[in-house]
């Protein structure tokens, strides 16, 4: 059964058949689905709001927020081309929310946003300086207590966002500095793999790196979604489809039949 409620969708006049505006907020009416978690049907809001936010450029964008393309072979640009690509779009989900939405787990596992950036500011301090020699010296107290289970995995409630992104942004610019630093050639050893296979070169520390902060930006693009309807890749370049709220929900519901078809079928 679909409900609908509106809501403001900034930064998109006329995106979704909605009149432009001037404050370019606009309200729609969106569907809300049927969510069925753990046996419990409950109903969830489902809305297509684009947010918008402060996302600084970097080298490689063009003027529209899209990457440009890649016309001259720079492999160190390009790494880090879709390196800060990836943090911008997991900081991004961060924007608006209250501070319970930012750190509240929304998965069986935990799975929780400030948690994320929190993971990902500890992965890039140690793959991208550590291993190479190059230690920070950012106290990283939950990677010292044993008897803390996935402690880089969420926030404590003395840990401050404002903390929690400055270590990410100082994380950056640790990481960067050893890209520009070092050749990508160059062999470093990572403190947490076993002795004799912890060897690895700069270049596919990098590429591991933004193999996982896409993957935990997935992770926020889906949680972001599902909490309160906010979409989009990055700023600048939603890749949204460009259909109303009544697209929206005939694209859903003709989802909706071909699984329930193919599961009758199955």
């Amino acid at each position: 059964m679909h409900k609908h409620r509106e809501v403001r969708v900034p930064g998109r006049e006329g995106a979704f058949g909605a009149p432009a505006a001037r404050s370019a907020l606009h309200r729609i009416a969106v569907p809300c689905v049927a969510w069925r978690r753990s046996g419990v049907h409950v109903e969830r809001p489902y809305s297509i709001r684009v947010h918008r936010g402060n996302r600084k450029a970097v080298a490689g964008d063009r003027p529209d927020g899209r990457l440009n393309a890649m016309t001259s072979p720079d492999p160190k640009a390009d790494l880090h081309r879709y390196l800060q690509s990836a943090r911008d779009a997991l900081l991004w989900k961060l924007e608006g929310l209250p501070e319970y939405d930012a750190r509240r787990p929304f998965t069986p596992t935990g799975t929780n946003l400030l948690g994320l950036v929190k993971h990902v500011a500890t992965m890039e301090l140690g793959y991208l300086g550590d291993t190479f020699g190059r230690p920070s010296g950012e106290p990283l107290p939950w990677l010292e207590h044993a008897d803390e289970t996935n402690g880089d995995m969420w926030a404590t409630a003395d840990e401050s966002r404002e903390f929690v992104v400055g270590l990410y942004r100082r994380a950056w610019a640790h990481a960067d500095a050893t890209i520009d630093a070092l050749p990508l050639e160059t062999t470093g050893r990572v403190p947490w793999w076993p002795a004799g296979k912890d060897e690895v070169t700069l270049h596919h520390a990098v590429v591991r790196v933004i193999a996982d902060t896409q993957r935990h930006a997935g992770h926020a693009d889906i949680i972001r979604e599902l909490m309160d309807g906010a979409v989009g890749m990055n700023e600048g370049n939603d890749s949204m489809m460009p259909g109303g709220p009544a697209w929206w929900e005939d694209y859903r519901a003709r989802l909706e039949r071909a699984a329930r078809e193919a599961g009758e079928n199955g």
